[in-house]
């Protein structure tokens, strides 16, 4: 064999290395979808190929609102060559189509809209395409097969795939690229309600505010929670609006919970604003961990007011030393799915702002004027 090898070696010869398997770049990466998932069933890229019940499997709620479509951040510049789609048993998804971006802004086609799967089938589309340099992977899904698990227009993924080789290190997820494909707020029928027998008659409107340093300071004329509060009482003059209880300046979860327990009975406000989750995302808390507590605080508001209440998702946080909060909003979209609630996307709300999104922030961890009259007038708008 040494032989061999030198001889190889002399006329030149060389060997070479095997090719290394290509990876499933999307496998625990972010995600968004434009339309609100199924509670629980956020299994999309969990890795779980063969479930077809939650948290292994991936759904969009039952609302009739199409094209639907699920956006993959590969958390840095990949070169990508397939990707692969499997569809789940429990029906619906019908037809699908699949692309790919660099930016998140101009997207082309790596399957046109045109291949249906077969009703209730667990069959798994494979796409194979020349390399092509992409950080997010689009998987829209255009109609539904209907009669399925959970109403016709709820949609099922067992999983999605994407395999090549990263360019380099994988910077910060950009929370407003990924926010720019949802709209800003979650409306729902509590909100109709709430506009009907709160805004819509005469007297006092007690609005609470809970939260870490996103609520800091709410007292300012300029702080989002007073801009809320001043365009709610343009829109319904015939109202008082009151901010009566505010717990700004605590980073602790348990902090809500206990004023949850304290504002009981006659003195509870109408309406509750949760604003938490930067904290934890500069302190790099658990994410499952900051679920939890989330999901016990809201439980405890449910059980013990009986007002509205609207959480509203992660200041971003803009300094490259910082870490990304787009995980902690997945979390906090789950909470309030699964609870009913509507929403307040903050990283939406600033993406539809055309230009440098710095202006709006007073420093890497504050809004400035125009980004607090910009969350205030979101929040109005979904109580409009």
């Amino acid at each position: 064999m040494f032989l061999i090898i030198c001889l190889l070696l002399l006329t030149g010869t060389a060997f070479a290395a095997p090719s290394s398997p290509a990876t499933n770049l999307a496998l625990g990466c972010p995600y968004v979808v434009n339309v609100q998932t199924l509670p629980g069933w956020n299994g999309l890229v969990d890795g779980d190929k063969d479930s077809d019940s939650a948290p292994g499997c991936f759904a969009t709620g039952n609302a009739p609102d199409y094209p639907k479509y699920a956006v993959i951040d590969l958390q840095g510049e990949c070169t990508i060559s397939k990707v692969v789609v499997y569809n789940s048993a429990n029906g619906n998804t019908r037809t699908v189509s699949l692309a790919s971006s660099p930016d998140g802004s101009s997207y082309k086609y790596l399957r046109a809209p045109d291949f249906i799967f077969a009703a209730n089938s667990a069959m798994a589309l494979t796409v194979n395409f020349q390399p092509r340099t992409a950080r997010y992977v689009r998987v829209t899904f255009v109609d539904t097969w209907k009669r399925g698990l959970g109403g016709d227009d709820c949609l099922f993924l067992r999983e999605v795939e994407v395999y090549g080789s990263r360019s380099g290190q994988a910077p910060r997820p950009d929370p407003f690229v990924l926010a720019s494909q949802q709209a800003p707020f979650v409306s729902n029928r509590a909100v109709a309600v709430f506009k009907r027998y709160c805004l819509n008659t005469e007297g006092e409107m007690r609005m609470a505010v809970v939260g870490d340093t996103f609520t800091t300071d709410c007292d300012r004329p300029t702080h989002w929670v007073k801009v809320l509060a001043t365009e709610l009482s343009r829109l319904y003059p015939q109202k008082r609006i009151v901010v009566n209880a505010v717990g700004g300046n605590e980073s602790a979860l348990s902090f809500g919970q206990d004023w949850a327990r304290d504002h009981r009975g006659i003195l509870a406000p109408d309406l509750i604003i949760v604003a938490y989750g930067t904290n934890a995302a500069v302190a790099g808390a658990s994410v499952d961990e900051f679920r939890s507590k989330y999901q016990s605080l809201i439980s405890e508001l449910v059980e013990n007011t009986g007002a509205l209440i609207v959480p509203v998702t992660t200041l971003p946080l803009v300094a490259r030393d910082l870490p990304s909060t787009v995980v902690y909003d997945a979390a906090i979209e789950q909470v309030a799915s699964a609870s009913g609630l509507p929403l307040l996307r903050t990283a939406a709300v600033l993406s539809k702002i055309p230009g440098d999104k710095s202006l709006y922030y007073l420093d890497d961890r504050h809004l400035s004027e125009a980004g607090n009259q910009a969350v205030g007038n979101a929040l109005a708008d979904l109580l409009r």
